[in-house]
């Protein structure tokens, strides 16, 4: 972690689509003035209405 106070980190390797989905819409929320963690959660809603199997969405983790 060094000189950082967060991290998006995943479990397993994911999906290249999943990810790249799933980092834009973090961006989209983060960039917009949301909150870091409010815009990693808003994130992890939008991918689990796009996919609902975890595989896809629940591997990314906040790690603050």
């Amino acid at each position: 972690m060094a000189g950082v106070r967060k991290l998006i980190v995943s479990l397993w390797e994911v999906n290249d689509q999943a990810a790249v989905s799933f980092m834009i819409a973090f961006y989209n929320q983060w960039l917009a003035g949301v909150d870091i963690s409010e815009a990693f959660y808003q994130a992890k809603l939008e991918a689990r209405r796009r996919n609902a199997d975890p595989y896809f969405w629940a591997p990314f983790v906040l790690i603050e």
